[in-house]
């Protein structure tokens, strides 16, 4: 039976408080702010609109947006036990920016998973490619037992990306691998713009936190990474600010988990 705590607030002011015990998790599993800019709603044909009623992801400028990424991951690694992961998904443009961030707070990058969306968002001005494609940034705090679920050789492919950040030198010991499959729909979805799906996050905490582990998930949003840990009886702390997507939490958190995930095609 998983436990899952939810604390309304910013997770800076929580994981400083002593709600959040340090060293006491197996990995921080997120979706951080990306400094996309999320304002007011895109409407495309076909689909919900992006965006909604209140502004999130929102920075004055990359400066701010640099100082509280800064400051959630270093509080999220002294809330790591050693060894612990620490797994969240960026964007194509910051990502370069997160891993600095990252390594120069003292954690080892292991490797980096792409979701591939095989039904990304259409673009309506057909002067660009569709953003099919989300990075995640897998690294661990040294010391301590890392836990790696390799499953199968044929899982567990490994390629390298032609992304700008990526120098071949350095790539020695990093993994790059991807996970295929569709972006949320039917009743699955909820009015969160950038809701990850189930199977995404089940196959990530499979791959990333022992049976029975403890998470912690700094940006609850729509309540993913809740979702799945509660399915496989892990026990997971959220943090969440907006009282928009704390309704969406509750909400999913409340209702039978599902035993059936189906990627969409």
């Amino acid at each position: 039976m998983s436990k899952v705590r939810l604390f309304p607030g910013d997770c800076r002011e929580i994981m400083r408080s002593s709600a959040i015990q340090d060293a006491s998790y197996d990995a921080v599993i997120t979706d951080m702010p990306y400094y996309n800019q999320y304002g007011p709603e895109i409407k495309l044909s076909g689909r919900k609109a992006l965006g909604g009623e209140i502004d999130f992801d929102v920075f004055d400028n990359m400066n701010e947006w640099l100082e509280f990424t800064n400051d959630w991951i270093e509080l999220c690694i002294r809330k790591l036990r050693k060894g612990g992961t620490f797994l969240s998904f960026t964007n194509l443009e910051n990502a370069s920016r997160v891993v600095d961030i990252i390594e120069a707070r003292g954690l080892q990058l292991r490797g980096r998973l792409y979701w591939h969306k095989v039904n990304p968002a259409i673009n309506p001005r057909k002067n660009n490619y569709l953003s099919a494609v989300e990075p995640a940034l897998w690294a661990i705090k040294p010391g301590g037992k890392v836990y790696f679920d390799f499953t199968t050789q044929d899982a567990m492919h490994s390629w390298r990306s032609g992304f700008p950040w990526c120098n071949d030198d350095d790539l020695t010991d990093i993994i790059d691998i991807v996970i295929e499959g569709g972006i949320t729909q039917g009743l699955e979805r909820t009015k969160h713009p950038t809701q990850k799906p189930i199977y995404l996050m089940r196959d990530i905490l499979l791959r990333h936190v022992p049976p029975g582990g403890k998470i912690l998930e700094p940006f609850g949003g729509s309540g993913s990474t809740a979702v799945a840990a509660m399915s496989l009886g892990m026990d997971v702390d959220i943090c969440e600010q907006e009282e928009q997507f704390l309704a969406i939490i509750k909400h999913r958190l409340s209702r039978p988990i599902q035993t059936e995930f189906v990627e969409p095609k």
